[in-house]
């Protein structure tokens, strides 16, 4: 998606339909809210039966995702959910 502006930290007015997207430094660009809230609910994902698969990181618990089904990257006993731009596992049971 093209940036609709630029934003901080310190200033996140965006164009309406944009959201300020602020990097690590404070900088940021004004992404299409939509699109936003697409990625947000990609990366938050919730199964319609059984649990997310997780993995330790040093920080805790992360969900489990993959680009594609096709890489068979789920453990088993988790069934692999493809969504428009992440898949994620959900356990069988």
């Amino acid at each position: 998606m093209k940036s609709t502006g630029s934003c901080s930290h310190l200033d996140r007015e965006c164009p309406e339909g944009s959201k300020c997207d602020v990097g690590p430094v404070g900088g940021g660009i004004c992404c299409d809210a939509k699109n936003e809230e697409e990625w947000d609910k990609e990366r938050h994902p919730k199964c319609k039966q059984g649990t997310l698969s997780k993995r330790t990181e040093w920080y805790g618990e992360v969900t489990r995702f993959g680009k594609n089904c096709s890489h068979k990257f789920c453990p088993s006993g988790y069934k692999c959910i493809q969504m428009k731009r992440l898949a994620h596992c959900c356990s069988e049971h």
